[in-house]
């Protein structure tokens, strides 16, 4: 089980527990597109008790809140470090980018804390008091979801109409949006590197949502080869094996596969 610290979290909830992932969670992701991967948080989800976030509450929770449970499941399931490939801007060729996503978790909660003095929450809501008095909330999944296909201008007026729940939304929108990713940041940033082909520095887009979904959506053919393993090994249907944590999955595919080699050892001797 992971339990995570959510902040803002939603009311009534301020953590979340998720189960361990099985294969019927990583065949979930097919496109690694950003609703599968809220599809695969809502499964994940597990109701423990008051104080926690319901499965049905996946909607509700905060991007930053999303980010922070993806990145948990980054950490437990790929490990530390991101690499991921890119073409350069300047002499179009392709190199490779990699840094430690735990150190970019930590960046964001140093730049949370130094969060200015005039910005006060959240209280039991979740809900923020800007220094000129707005009273705001965290733009949450669903948020995401109503303004998906409006150009970004008018997406953006949206969001702040739907957020500012007291003072005017369209007053100084560069103020209040700097306000809520302050006290709210997403692992979404523009990462430096320098190409190794020319020297040119650039900025790396990173979106952790994409990013997850898509790791997830490649390591598909492998849970198909574990399956096809076991399958022959044991006799299971694929439902049982898929139905297994990824941790009891790959510790049966290692038996058979040790087995397999021992077999192999006693026929070359033979």
């Amino acid at each position: 089980m992971i339990a995570v610290e959510l902040k803002p979290g939603i009311p009534g909830a301020r953590r979340a527990c998720l189960r361990p992932l099985c294969g019927t969670d990583e065949v979930l992701i097919q496109q690694g597109a950003p609703q599968e991967t809220l599809a695969l948080l809502q499964q994940l989800l597990v109701d423990d008790g008051e104080g926690a976030v319901a499965p049905k509450q996946a909607r509700d929770l905060p991007v930053c809140d999303v980010d922070r449970l993806l990145a948990e499941l980054h950490l437990r399931y790929f490990g530390d470090q991101i690499e991921s490939r890119t073409r350069c801007q300047g002499c179009g060729k392709a190199f490779d980018v990699s840094f430690s996503l735990s150190s970019l978790l930590m960046t964001v909660n140093e730049l949370r804390t130094q969060v200015s003095a005039g910005l006060a929450g959240p209280d039991n809501d979740g809900v923020f008091l800007a220094a000129d008095g707005r009273r705001f909330r965290l733009p949450t999944m669903r948020d995401l979801e109503a303004v998906a296909g409006l150009p970004p201008e008018a997406a953006a007026q949206r969001m702040r109409q739907d957020c500012v729940l007291e003072g005017d939304p369209d007053q100084d929108p560069e103020v209040l949006e700097e306000a809520m990713a302050a006290v709210g940041p997403v692992l979404d940033t523009d990462l430096d590197a320098a190409c190794p082909h020319c020297g040119k520095a650039q900025k790396v887009r990173f979106e952790l949502q994409s990013y997850f979904a898509q790791a997830l959506a490649a390591e598909r053919r492998f849970v198909n080869h574990e399956v096809h393993q076991l399958a022959r090994a044991y006799g299971w249907q694929r439902s049982e094996i898929l139905a297994m944590t990824q941790e009891d999955r790959r510790a049966h595919v290692r038996l058979v596969s040790a087995e397999g080699a021992a077999v192999r050892r006693r026929t070359t001797l033979s």
